[in-house]
Order: structure tokens, then sequence, then C-alpha cells
């Protein structure tokens, strides 16, 4: 199996999290017993509430040792899963809170990454991040990426609230990502439609993350087929995230129909208490066969940045 849209804050398992919270004499926000609750958001009813539960393991994940020892513990998870290939995804930004700069966050993530040589093959996207002020932390990351490109660092990313923030506002900061020759993904058609997917295409991605609102537009959607654009699909966040109203307009089988290069991705394992396997189990509802599963898990394969 493989999985090529995954966030590593939103995979983090309850008990690790809490183990962190006791190992930096953090108090928990609830009772123990109450606490998975807090990290998931299956009752959300839009992406900028679900985006809530990410809070609460970044309050943790502020350290080098927290940064390494979660990036294990996903790895171990990863393995448990039975996913021979990953792109871990995450935003160094996010984890500068108490002092630690991006280039430290991304060493102590790469540091871990070795720990996979013989587990679950990996490699790492660096997130940037929608948002007022922080223009000058997104070209750093983007820095980031070219200076690590070649030991684990494979691509770069744009999340955060697509709906509060267009994509096209990015165009500038991604421009060096395509100088550089870093592929591009960019979380779009999740909350806002066709005009952020284009915007994304024209910044450069070679892969949208989500893209499940831009089903009706048949140009738009041959465009993608033509170029080869992967589609980074995610069941159970979109149903979470209200991107889907209906669980029958996952737009898996039109997309397939239309050649497009679409994956399966469980996108955050833990806000969505989801693992592949569920994924692909719940696709099942829809009539996704074994044939299309292979297809699937190719297309992923063939969409992937590490090479």
């Amino acid at each position: 199996m493989i999985d090529l849209h995954l966030h590593l804050d939103g995979s983090l398992d309850k008990d690790f999290v809490i183990k962190e919270y006791r190992e930096q004499e953090t108090e928990l926000p609830c009772p123990e017993k109450d606490f998975g609750k807090l990290l998931q958001s299956k009752s959300a009813k839009s992406l900028k509430e679900y985006l809530r539960a990410f809070k609460y393991p970044l309050k943790i994940l502020q350290t080098e040792r927290a940064m390494t020892a979660a990036y294990k513990s996903l790895l171990d998870k990863l393995d448990k899963c039975g996913i021979v290939y990953a792109e871990i995804r995450f935003a160094p930004q996010l984890h500068t809170k108490k002092g630690l700069s991006q280039q430290a966050v991304v060493e102590a993530v790469l540091n871990a990454r070795k720990y996979a040589d013989n587990i679950v093959e990996n490699n790492v996207i660096l997130c940037c991040m929608r948002g007022d002020g922080n223009e000058k932390e997104n070209i750093e990351t983007i820095e980031l990426a070219k200076a690590y490109k070649s030991i684990g660092v494979v691509g770069v990313d744009l999340a955060g609230d697509e709906k509060s923030y267009p994509t096209v506002d990015y165009k500038d900061i991604f421009k060096r990502a395509v100088a550089y020759d870093i592929p591009i993904t960019i979380h779009a058609g999740e909350a806002v439609g066709v005009e952020s997917v284009k915007a994304a295409l024209d910044i450069g991605a070679r892969r949208i993350g989500h893209g499940v609102m831009i089903k009706d537009d048949d140009e738009l959607l041959k465009r993608i087929a033509k170029d080869g654009i992967g589609i980074e699909m995610c069941f159970t966040s979109n149903t979470d995230t209200g991107a889907l109203k209906d669980k029958k307009d996952f737009p898996i089988h039109k997309y397939l129909d239309f050649g497009i290069l679409a994956s399966v991705n469980t996108d955050d394992m833990t806000v969505s208490d989801t693992t592949i396997d569920k994924e692909f189990e719940s696709l099942k509802s829809l009539g996704v066969n074994e044939a299309d599963k292979r297809k699937l898990i190719s297309n992923a394969f063939e969409t992937r940045f590490g090479r």
C-alpha cells in the first residue's frame, strides 16, 4: 500500500500524544478518557472546523526530540498498517513556537527518517501555510526544501484554510519551487472549487490534494488527465470536512473514467480515524472493486515524488 497524502500532526496515536504531554509536563486539556475525542474531527461541519483538532498535537511538537519521536512513532504505525511507501508532510513553521528554527525542525524529522531504512520507505513534503503575515516563513520553507532536496525532502505543499486564503495569492512564493525544480502539490478543490484548482495548476502543481469540488468541470478534468496530474483523494477526510455533502458524490469513478491519475490516501489517520485499508473498505460501498484498487495503487506509485 502507498499513502501520498499523510499529515504527520494529524496522524499521531492518542497514546503517543498523551505520553508527550506527560514527558513535557504539560497538562491535558481534559480528562484522559476524553482526550481521544479532541484529536478527532468526525463531526466537523467545515474544513476550518476540522483543522481545530490539530492544535493538540501541535502543542507538544515543539522540540527536536518530540519531532523525531513523533516521526518514528508514525513510521511504526505505517508499518503495522502495511504501508510500503509514504510521503509524509508537515509545516516546519508550525513547530517553531518554542524557539526552534524551521531548519532544526526539518533536520529532526530527517534524522528520524533514517530509522525507517528497513521498515517503511518514506520521504518528506514540506508544507507552506495559508495565512496572514507569514510570507517570510513560507519562503524559508521553500528554501529548506531546496537545501534538503537530495536527502529526503521530495516536494512542497500549500495547506490551511483554502476558503479564506485563495490559492492564487501564493503564486509568487511557489515560483521559487518551480525555479528549483521542486515538485509541488497543493491542497485545492477541497473547500473551494474550480478556480482554486486552476490556480494550483497555473502555479505548477504536479499533484492536487483532494480536488473533489471540480467533478462537474469536464474541461478541467480533461486538462488534468492530459497533463498527467495526480489527484490525492481522501474519502473519509472529505466526508468529515463537509467537502462531500453526500458520500455518493465522491467522484472517484468519474476521475478514473477520465484517465486521471487518482490515488487513495488517508490525509489524517487520527483526526479522521482511518487507515489506508479502511479507506479502500469504505470505497467498496461506492463500487470500487479489486481492479479499481489495483489501478488506484498503480496511480499512487506513478505519481509519487520520491524516485
